[in-house]
């Protein structure tokens, strides 16, 4: 998620008109490394108009998400899982809700200490194909009903029942999206990564 502050002297907003539903495509060049991102992005709220100091043009802010976010999170769902891995659980909301997904190669970081070989796995996704699923595997079978919730807030909620083998009993999971994609990994995956 972003925002871009606008200094429009054309009147563009009122010309065609932009009410924050509109999708946004741009490139993004990090000066440290040269880094180069294209991002397709859903509009999801204008505000702060004002007008410029000189009066001759509007200031204005655009909120916007990822184009998978929003389509995903247009929706709330109300299911059950019975029998299953939290890691599991939010493959299956992760395909039903944001996109299919195709599995790559494992991840482990080399002379990592937390990880051992095959435990995340990185998924290809299918709507965006630059950016990447991370699934790290959680232990225990769950028995969940999800209560009318967003595809995130479901993510969530399955972060908050999810423990880890790898780390420890009392691991804490996280599920964010990043540049690179989307992550369901505990703390020190994240360090370790880092």
């Amino acid at each position: 998620q972003g925002s871009i502050t606008c200094y429009d002297k054309t009147g563009y907003i009122e010309r065609l008109p932009l009410r924050g539903e509109e999708e946004l495509l741009f490139k993004i060049k990090s000066f440290d490394f040269g880094t180069e991102r294209s991002i397709t992005a859903r509009i999801v709220s204008i505000g702060d108009l004002n007008r410029t100091p000189d009066g001759n043009g509007l200031v204005y802010t655009m909120n916007f998400i990822s184009k998978l976010s929003y389509k995903a999170n247009i929706n709330y769902l109300i299911t059950s899982f019975n029998g299953l891995e939290g890691d599991k659980i939010v493959k299956k909301i992760f395909e039903k809700y944001y996109s299919k997904v195709r599995p790559e190669n494992e991840v482990t970081p080399q002379g990592s200490t937390v990880f051992e070989p095959g435990l995340t796995q990185r998924y290809r996704i299918m709507d965006d194909p630059q950016r990447a699923l991370y699934i790290q595997p959680t232990r225990g079978n769950m028995k969940v009903t999800i209560p009318d919730y967003s595809p995130s807030e479901a993510m969530k909620f399955i972060c908050r029942r999810s423990y880890s083998d790898a780390v420890g009993p009392s691991s804490t999971f996280n599920f964010f999206e990043t540049w690179d994609g989307y992550h369901f990994v505990t703390d020190e995956w994240m360090n370790e990564k880092a």
